[in-house]
């Protein structure tokens, strides 16, 4: 081959293998680097989360991995900034997909919509995704918390999505906490089961922000540890409730949505709880509490409307009489209201104690739930009860099982409707 073609071909060579190649992966990158390919992710964030998204920087360190600096995601039509992530890692393979957090922090009065996301998410792909973050602050309308290591995900199998979660509160050590959403799309519509174990590490009731406002009833303070677990079909919703609510605000529980005083701390053990359509079909606790104050309103209901027998109650000039120990167990369910007096051995029977005087003992027959609602929302001098708070407790009270008109069955002979058959 003459010497001229030799050199002719080495010089197209090195330009097929060497500057084309050079010049692609330069445009290449130009192309990763400019605000479009920025958009174009940040259109693939808004497809998957549902959320308005803005990405300061992109990059690709490695094949098939994408790492995005400085995004932030928003609510589409109030433009609330639901999460601000410094770094979001996303790492695509066979198995799935790897999403890694660098210190994210979430806020929690714009998440309104997530519940439906989650689900949307659930019924829209079978695309395995696993997610991890060595910590989190989750921003609450009091109060910020720190969530550590946590691991969690997206599987699908036989028609089934599960997505799952865990973390820890305080330390990395801590004991963990575990939730679980779980859409079966063999049914029409779909089951949605969801559950939430924490046996060991209190959570603050702040977390469940903004979904059941809890702070609201049970104060800032309130922690829970228990199983709460939900089930959501095309015949209505359950939830079960059974755990431990430690430093409830009695203060914040009746003061601030009821016309009498209660103040101290209470710690509220809830041996069983079942909620249908957000309604008590049936509650078993005992809660103990104190000291603390309590009006004379709340002393005379107790006796006039649930049939409690009081000590003698102060001149009508005092308002609040101060107490020492609050204990009872009660037994909630559409039959009526159990309620039972733990407050001392040598005071059988007693509810509201103070310095060994009896301020409130247990009544001796069962009471109606109309009852409770009378005590907790008193008549006014029109006769006619609170109607807001009285509306709101209605809400979620158990109905009577007495149909209209018929006659009313005395409720002690609904076996067991004893204080003795309280846990």
């Amino acid at each position: 081959m003459h010497e001229h073609t030799q050199r002719t071909l080495c010089r197209l060579g090195f330009v097929a293998c060497c500057i084309l190649p050079t010049l692609g992966t330069l445009g290449w990158a130009c192309r990763l680097g400019s605000s479009g390919h920025v958009a174009s992710c940040e259109a693939q964030l808004v497809r998957r989360l549902g959320l308005t998204a803005r990405i300061g920087a992109v990059e690709h360190p490695r094949p098939g991995q994408t790492r995005m600096c400085d995004v932030v995601l928003a609510e589409p039509e109030t433009h609330e900034t639901v999460a601000r992530l410094p770094r979001l890692e996303i790492t695509a393979s066979r198995r799935g997909t790897m999403v890694r957090l660098s210190e994210p922090r979430i806020v929690a009065t714009a998440l309104a919509g997530l519940w439906i996301r989650l689900n949307q998410q659930l019924a829209a792909t079978d695309d395995p995704l696993r997610l991890e973050a060595k910590a989190l602050v989750w921003q609450g309308p009091a109060a910020e918390y720190t969530l550590n290591n946590i691991a969690g995900g997206v599987s699908f199998a036989d028609k089934i999505g599960q997505a799952y979660l865990s973390f820890t509160l305080d330390t990395p050590a801590a004991h963990p906490v575990r939730m679980r959403v779980v859409r079966d799309r063999r049914h029409a519509p779909a089951h949605v089961t969801w559950e939430l174990q924490s046996p060991e590490a209190a959570i603050p009731c702040g977390l469940a922000w903004p979904w059941i406002d809890v702070p609201s009833w049970m104060g800032d303070a309130c922690r829970f540890r228990g199983t709460l677990r939900g089930q959501q079909s095309g015949a209505g919703s359950r939830t079960e409730i059974v755990g431990h609510f430690v430093e409830v605000d009695l203060r914040q529980l009746v003061s601030e949505h009821f016309p009498h005083h209660l103040s101290g701390l209470a710690e509220l053990q809830v041996h069983s709880a079942r909620l249908v359509d957000g309604r008590i079909e049936q509650l078993s606790a005992a809660a103990v509490g104190g000291p603390g104050q309590v009006s004379r309103s709340l002393l005379a209901g107790g006796w006039e409307m649930l049939e409690m027998p009081a000590g003698p109650l102060p001149p009508p000039a005092v308002d609040r009489i101060a107490y020492e120990r609050l204990a009872l167990a009660f037994l909630l369910d559409a039959r009526g209201l159990v309620v039972e007096g733990r407050c001392s051995k040598d005071l059988p029977g007693a509810v509201l104690i103070d310095a060994n005087k009896v301020l409130l003992n247990r009544p001796e027959r069962p009471q109606s739930v109309a009852s409770l609602v009378r005590l907790l929302c008193p008549p006014t001098p029109h006769v006619v009860p609170h109607v807001r708070e009285a509306e709101s407790l209605l809400r979620v009270l158990p109905l009577p099982s007495t149909p209209v008109g018929a006659a009313a069955p005395a409720i002690e002979s609904s076996a067991p409707r004893t204080a003795s058959a309280i846990p």
